[in-house]
């Protein structure tokens, strides 16, 4: 060896000696720690020795140790598996040249950004559960992929997962805020699929994936129409007892009003077209009524039908009968209110007669929501008798208490009350054998009364309602004459008889 060759040798033996001994100063002082006691030999004081990095085989689980970068485990290039999960890592940087990882644990971090994990040839697992993560790198053939974790995060969109033909597993359970899923032909050999909670309204076609034993669908926004095309799967069979796990409940209006007497319709948005469903109408837990099609109607609603009401659906075909699925809706109120709306009732007296009686004018107009022609039912209290007009315009009616009842058009109605007084310029003369105003005395008051014929006799003692027909004990006119008539409260009142 000449002196040019020994200066040669020596330069490269002595520059593979400083290769061998690069040395990287970590930037998270927790992530050094953590490597120092899993690989001591990898470390210089707080240095990491590239060289010796290379040569670890083992896992590396740095989980829950208050990690916020972990710039440097690049250089652990043999190890197969990396735990990161709990800690505080915001980022994931490009993990290039880790060619033996096959799995990597991220769970429960802050994730702002992921690097591609396309230069890693031989990864299989990836789990990045609830990360706040709102977006994921392109996994575009990926062949080596076998199960990834994406759950109870804020992704908007789905990754390109193009390529990766042997993906197991895939979850995005508990994420609400997709906007599709992905396309599942991709994945020949997926065996379980995760849709929990994710208020999907649109079951992905899985037809053509033939390798699957699981699919767990609770949490979706899923009916008896998406349910009816898995039955198309060639796995249907085998995946039914998964499919029975509870679908979100079908989401009601809050409330439902309607007037009494009306109409109305209670519309179940779910599954026009599907003949097959049974539905089941509730009010609180007793059953009201079913129906074949997704509507219920009240042709005459009333009052009483105010209340919280729900509708179970199950389906009869063949296919998921077995299955013994049975849906719901949400709660929901029916409010039925009075035909009238703040209706009163008011009246002007158009004129009176001693005689004939008093003459009254309904005013219509005080009727909110109401149909014409109106019907009124008048009812003296004083006497119990009853007759109905047509036309507000009532004539002769005798001084009393009554009570009306008002129905319209379409049979809505309300009651009110109003009392008659006589006129002062009327003397207390009646006439038992007429058929006018003055065939009664009417005096405001009920209870025990004595009637006093004119030489002062008690001719009756009976229990008032307000008037005196002119009778006496036996139920025959009185003779013409002055009479008396003493309340036990020792009230009395004067009355003239003529015939």
């Amino acid at each position: 060896m000449n002196y040019i060759s020994y200066i040669l040798f020596v330069f490269i033996l002595l520059h593979q000696e400083a290769w061998s001994q690069v040395k990287v100063y970590m930037k998270d002082p927790n992530l050094t720690t953590c490597l120092k006691n899993i690989d001591p030999t990898a470390f210089s004081g707080d240095s990491l020795i590239v060289s010796e990095a290379a040569k670890f085989t083992q896992k590396i689980d740095c989980s829950s140790k208050n990690i916020s970068q972990i710039d440097g485990i690049q250089y652990f290039t043999k190890t197969t598996e990396i735990a990161f999960n709990s800690n505080l890592i915001k980022v994931i940087p490009s993990l290039a040249g880790m060619n033996a990882l096959q799995i990597v644990n991220f769970d429960k971090n802050v994730l702002d950004s992921v690097a591609s994990f396309q230069p890693l040839p031989n990864l299989k697992d990836i789990s990045m559960v609830e990360c706040k993560l709102r977006k994921l790198p392109s996994f575009n053939g990926m062949a080596t992929l076998r199960n990834l974790q994406f759950p109870n995060n804020n992704l908007a969109k789905i990754p390109d997962f193009k390529g990766c033909v042997n993906i197991q597993k895939l979850s995005f359970r508990n994420t609400s805020t997709l906007d599709s899923l992905p396309d599942y032909s991709f994945f020949p050999n997926i065996t379980t699929v995760y849709f929990e909670n994710m208020n999907l309204t649109k079951v992905p076609d899985l037809s053509k994936n033939l390798q699957l034993s699981s699919v767990l669908l609770s949490g979706n926004n899923f009916t008896f129409k998406d349910l009816l095309q898995m039955t198309k799967w060639p796995t249907f069979s085998a995946l039914k007892q998964d499919i029975k796990e509870g679908m979100n409940k079908v989401q009601m209006p809050t409330s439902f009003s309607a007037k009494e007497n009306g109409a109305l319709e209670i519309k179940i948005p779910m599954d026009d077209t599907v003949s097959t469903n049974r539905y089941y109408l509730y009010k609180n837990t007793v059953l009201q009524k079913d129906s074949k099609q997704n509507s219920f109607i009240f042709d005459k609603i009333s009052t009483s039908d105010t209340g919280f009401y729900h509708v179970e659906v199950i389906n009869t075909s063949p296919s998921l009968d077995t299955i013994g699925l049975r849906l719901s809706t949400s709660n929901f109120r029916i409010s039925v209110v009075p035909c009238f709306d703040q209706s009163i009732f008011q009246f002007s007296i158009t004129s009176q007669d001693c005689k004939k009686g008093i003459n009254i004018s309904i005013d219509e107009s005080k009727f909110q929501n109401a149909n014409a022609p109106f019907l009124y039912s008048i009812f003296n209290v004083n006497t119990s008798q009853n007759q109905l007009y047509e036309s507000p315009e009532v004539p002769n009616l005798v001084p009393a208490n009554y009570k009306v009842n008002v129905n319209d058009a379409n049979g809505c109605g309300f009651q009110s009350s109003f009392e008659l007084k006589k006129q002062t310029i009327c003397d207390d003369v009646i006439n038992p054998k007429s058929e006018g105003a003055n065939k009664f005395f009417y005096f405001n008051y009920n209870g025990s009364v004595k009637i006093l014929g004119p030489i002062g006799k008690i001719i009756r003692t009976y229990t008032a309602n307000g008037f005196w027909d002119g009778t006496d004990g036996d139920g025959k006119i009185v003779p013409i004459g002055y009479y008396t008539l003493l309340a036990e409260t020792g009230e009395s009142w004067h009355v003239t008889v003529l015939h």
